[in-house]
């Protein structure tokens, strides 16, 4: 038996997968999922907290900065207390906000 092997054939014996392989870190995000992810950021925003700031960037990172991501993360509300304190900490003014 004398075949000739070709791309075609070569790719006709490989096993393809039903679906898309798509590991754990890469299901794609739903749009609730990513509206809550924006919420979360713009409340960080808001009081002057960088949302895209890395674990480990600041050694002695500020306990109500910490409080704040404890409780996004746990959905919980954040008391208007806090909030002020960091605006006042971070000096973010009305105007600010708008810009």
């Amino acid at each position: 038996m004398n075949a000739t092997l070709t791309i075609t054939s070569l790719f006709d014996k490989i096993e393809k997968p039903s679906k898309p392989h798509i590991m754990d870190s890469q299901i794609p995000v739903t749009k609730e999922e990513l509206e809550e992810r924006l919420r979360k950021a713009a409340i960080l925003e808001s009081v002057g907290i960088s949302s895209s700031r890395f674990d480990g960037d600041n050694e002695h990172e500020d306990e109500d900065e910490l409080q704040i991501r404890l409780l996004l993360a746990e959905g919980k509300d954040i008391p208007n207390d806090l909030l002020e304190r960091l605006k006042e900490k971070n000096k973010i003014t009305p105007s600010d906000k708008n810009n």
